[in-house]
């Protein structure tokens, strides 16, 4: 058998400022050891917009990784913003899909068994119905998030693209819910249902391909001079509350600061600007000297993971989003194995299907900063931080192995076994 896989994504090619870039990055490394297990010849296209070497996002040591690896190829595609904007407009994205629908058409598709198209997020999304209609070209859009979730901040934040997006997406549906071999990837259960009930998604045409670890391979975090005096600045003789992700208001990281003030902890928060002068990341500042926090911005990509890695005393770690699809911290948390990290996380959308409460994590109500504080408290032992690290293992091979998951999705695309 010969596959080609044109892998789309606006971060994890070029790029690593998000979510969605580390799980394309597991995407690449998952696929590619899956077709050499089974001897199945392959090459994988990776296409994602142009990026400035100096812009937001850019990774040299992820260009590098996926530019060395055999039988895939980058092509960073023009959307029209000469590098300045990864995500975009509506412009942009109609630009990104025309361009890279020009490269994909000219494949010579006779040459292959199959050819799938995995198009991850709202860019990509118009890949769906631009990309020329062939009986072995497979073609699988995978929102990670969609302009209906996260309607309500955009509404409030004036966002000019609201509307646009989701008719965007809808045309993306539409044409999915009409054509043959072609498909909606979901990540989780909370977005399947989203897209079955707000967008109107065929059952018949969404595959599952949720969120998980490598399982395969030890986790390698890259730890430079700036990390390690970072960590040794912090006062290492006491428990602490942590959480870390993007200084966006929905990530509710202030919310961690409030629990951890009422709980007398100390808190580290972790999270990265980008622009000076974010109006949320000021106002973290100010809660920060409110509630004597440690808060860290623009600290090296993986911080957070040495300090989990290697602070000795015990550990709150917190995923208190107000809106998430499918909290990637759980898994990596649970990956790690240790045994003095108690996951506590926001009882919200994707998230609470990922924990079986009091039992493989702690689901909580930030809405409710007392009641959060007492449930915490009284589950913060080292009984119960053990037994939950227990149950979080079991529940990661169960369900968040991730190449187990790909297989599954490659079986239900291509009706192989692997």
């Amino acid at each position: 058998m010969k596959l080609l896989v044109n892998l789309c994504a606006q971060d994890g090619i070029v790029s690593h400022n998000s979510g969605v870039g580390t799980m394309l990055k597991r995407y690449i490394k998952t696929l590619c050891k899956i077709f050499e297990d089974n001897s199945i010849e392959y090459f994988i296209n990776l296409f994602t917009p142009e990026y400035l070497s100096n812009g937001f996002g850019y990774s040299k040591e992820t260009h590098n990784e996926n530019k060395t690896l055999d039988n895939v190829n980058i092509f960073q595609i023009p959307n029209g913003s000469n590098g300045a904007k990864f995500f975009g407009t509506l412009y942009n994205w109609n630009t990104l899909c025309n361009n890279t629908k020009k490269i994909i058409d000219r494949e010579n598709f006779d040459e292959y068994d199959f050819v799938i198209t995995i198009a991850n997020d709202t860019p990509f999304a118009g890949l769906m119905y631009m990309c020329d209609e062939k009986s072995n070209h497979i073609k699988v859009w995978i929102p990670h998030s969609t302009a209906k979730i996260h309607q309500d901040i955009l509404v409030q934040n004036n966002d000019p693209n609201v509307r646009p997006r989701i008719d965007w997406e809808n045309k993306a549906i539409t044409s999915i819910n009409a054509n043959k071999n072609c498909y909606v990837g979901v990540v989780g259960k909370f977005i399947k249902q989203h897209l079955i009930s707000e967008y109107l998604v065929d059952k018949t045409k969404i595959v599952d391909l949720y969120n998980g670890e490598l399982l395969f391979e030890d986790t390698v975090y890259n730890i430079d001079k700036k990390t390690i005096k970072l960590f040794d600045n912090i006062q290492q003789d006491q428990d602490i509350v942590m959480s870390f992700g993007r200084p966006e208001p929905y990530k509710n990281l202030d919310a961690t600061m409030r629990l951890a003030h009422k709980l007398n902890m100390q808190c580290i928060i972790i999270t990265q600007e980008y622009f000076k002068n974010m109006p949320y990341v000021n106002y973290l500042k100010q809660l920060a000297k409110e509630t004597n926090s440690l808060l860290f911005i623009n600290a090296p990509f993986h911080f957070p993971q040495y300090i989990l890695n290697n602070y000795t005393k015990r550990i709150i770690l917190v995923v208190p989003s107000k809106k998430e699809i499918a909290g990637l911290v759980l898994n990596e948390v649970r990956k790690l194995n240790k045994k003095n990290i108690l996951l506590v996380v926001n009882n919200i959308d994707g998230l609470k299907e990922q924990v079986n409460d009091v039992v493989d994590g702690i689901l909580i109500n930030l809405e409710d900063i007392d009641e959060s504080a007492k449930k915490v408290k009284d589950n913060f032992n080292d009984k119960k931080i053990t037994e939950i690290n227990k149950n979080s293992l079991y529940r990661l091979n169960k369900d968040y192995n991730f190449e187990t998951n790909m297989k599954g999705f490659l079986h239900t695309l291509l009706k192989i076994n692997f």
